[in-house]
């Protein structure tokens, strides 16, 4: 990771909020736009949120704020036009995506392209709402990285591991879809 990540134990040295235990792809894809986002990201992995969190601390995938996409029984799930019901990778995507391809020509078709190429499927099937297959999904290749056994110590370790993979494939499927954008710039004007 290219700007300054790092876990924290203790909930109040934090900037931003996950999840302990077992990680899916959505939280781990989320702490990596957040790691292109901002400067310094301290994320704790906590099953606690404390009362008094400071009102600029990012909460994701926990705690049922706006980054969380877990309801209660009965309440409707945020979904896109589409259907796709959002996960942490794309709340946190829809929320912050823009300033990670701001700079790229054609914002706005390169931020799509990632929603569509990678972040929606992470949602879908975080949600239950894509079909069974056989095959792996990247979905699968993170939730791979969880331990065996649980142990905090070895499921932090692995949850960097985890963000190291997610993070090659976030930045692969960009760049590939600032090279989509400049050609359908291209074509749309020529």
């Amino acid at each position: 990771m290219g700007r300054f990540f790092k876990l924290v134990e203790d909930v109040n040295e934090a900037n931003a909020i996950t999840h302990s235990g077992n990680f899916h792809a959505d939280e781990v894809f989320a702490a990596v736009i957040l790691s292109k986002v901002f400067d310094r990201i301290r994320l704790c992995r906590t099953y606690k949120i404390p009362n008094d969190v400071a009102d600029d601390v990012i909460i994701f995938d926990i705690g049922g704020g706006e980054l969380d996409h877990h309801y209660k029984r009965g309440e409707k799930r945020a979904a896109r036009s589409n259907g796709i019901p959002y996960s942490a990778a794309g709340l946190v995507w829809k929320k912050y995506g823009r300033q990670i391809v701001e700079c790229f020509e054609n914002p706005d078709k390169v931020w799509e392209l990632v929603d569509s190429n990678l972040i929606q499927g992470i949602d879908a099937v975080d949600n239950g709402a894509m079909q069974e297959t056989s095959c792996q999904t990247v979905y699968d290749v993170i939730d791979g990285f969880n331990p065996m056994w649980f142990d905090a110590k070895e499921s932090d370790a692995a949850f960097l591991k985890a963000m190291d993979v997610a993070e090659q494939i976030f930045d692969n499927v960009l760049s590939r879809a600032v090279d989509l954008a400049k050609i359908d710039r291209k074509l749309k004007v020529g």
